[in-house]
């Protein structure tokens, strides 16, 4: 190994040991998701923690990129094929999660259960956060999205989870590491397509024997899932934040989105706020060479109403630094490392 991989790869390894010691073994999400009578799937998410520091990005496509694990040699490379927004904490790249241009979403959640098992079985690694950003990239659906899951062993950054991915065909599975091993259930239609976190088949149970989720009993799931499909897009939004009402965690509650998976529309509120701000992909398809184009916001601070299109930002580097200033603790050479990831990992794509 070269003196230069040699030197990142010591620095990949104290990047995962400080942001395990960082983030807390809490996580208390909730994420759901319905179809409505027009055909238009739904999905919904909470998202509790103890920051709400953020931004959303445009990724485009047409991007060469390369996961960021302990062995670089291990690490996998691929050409982004689909434009998507994402929702991140840490920088570029490293979303909790995102919708892309064939309307496919995923969301991550908090699991202390999870075993992603041993990744030297692995031929070739990514970590837990950026497999979002994988998926996004990659697949235009949910059968697609679990075949690219099946490429990769995840070498985790600083979080056990597990995830919930849907497409526009209604199509919803939840992925989880557990013993080891990939566990991958089909999501039944009604108020048995949440996860929060708990394993699926532990909520599954529980909501079957009339007791609801860890969280919700079961007359709240009824109230969550009601009539979603007798309402226009404008009332679903409406009742969606509602329902991110019932479902948040107090003060750990920091972002409430809902998405569309059809129309391609993401709305965001602060929780407890009363501002909604919204984005439209198909206005944001931008490829890999249109340098000039706006792609991030900062959800931090919203000030903002509507569309947010004319209020995005060109990226630059430092925005990672931004972002990981928020995590307490973490070193200037861990921010620097930030972008120079952001520079070596995004090439435009050859035609």
């Amino acid at each position: 190994m070269s003196f230069f991989l040699k030197v990142i790869s010591i620095r990949c390894i104290k990047f995962f040991l400080i942001f395990s010691i960082l983030v807390p073994s809490v996580f208390p999400c909730s994420s759901f998701s319905f179809q409505a009578n027009n055909g238009d799937v739904w999905l919904v998410k909470s998202f509790d923690y103890q920051s709400g520091e953020g931004r959303i990005f445009i990724n485009r496509k047409n991007v060469k990129k390369r996961s960021l694990v302990m062995n670089l040699r291990k690490g996998k490379a691929w050409k982004s094929k689909y434009a998507s927004i994402t929702y991140n904490q840490i920088s570029r790249d490293f979303p909790y999660g995102g919708i892309n241009e064939a309307g496919l979403g995923m969301e991550i959640l908090w699991l202390d259960g999870t075993n992603y098992g041993d990744p030297k079985e692995s031929k070739k690694l990514i970590n837990e956060s950026q497999i979002i950003q994988f998926v996004l990239d990659t697949s235009s659906n949910t059968e697609e999205a679990i075949s690219a899951v099946m490429e990769v062993g995840i070498q985790p950054m600083m979080a056990k989870v597990h995830y919930m991915i849907c497409d526009t065909q209604n199509d919803c599975r939840v992925l989880e590491y557990l013993n080891g091993k990939r566990v991958i259930t089909n999501m039944p239609e009604g108020k048995e397509r949440i996860i929060q976190n708990n394993t699926y088949a532990n909520t599954l149970r529980r909501i079957r024997a009339g007791r609801g989720t860890f969280r919700d009993s079961n007359k709240e799931l009824e109230e969550i899932f009601s009539n979603n499909g007798l309402l226009n897009d404008e009332e679903i939004v409406e009742k969606q934040f509602q329902n991110l009402d019932r479902v948040k965690q107090g003060s750990f509650s920091k972002w409430h989105i809902v998405y569309n998976l059809n129309t391609q529309q993401t709305w965001y509120r602060k929780s407890g706020g009363s501002k909604i701000i919204s984005l439209n992909l198909k206005d944001h398809t931008f490829k890999c060479k249109d340098k000039k184009k706006a792609d991030t916001y900062l959800i931090s601070d919203v000030k903002n109403t509507g569309d947010i299109s004319e209020y995005l930002e060109p990226f630059q580097g430092k925005m990672n630094t931004e972002l990981l200033n928020n995590f307490e603790g973490v070193p200037d050479w861990i921010k620097t490392w930030g972008n120079r990831y952001a520079r070596m990992n995004h090439s435009c794509k050859k035609k």
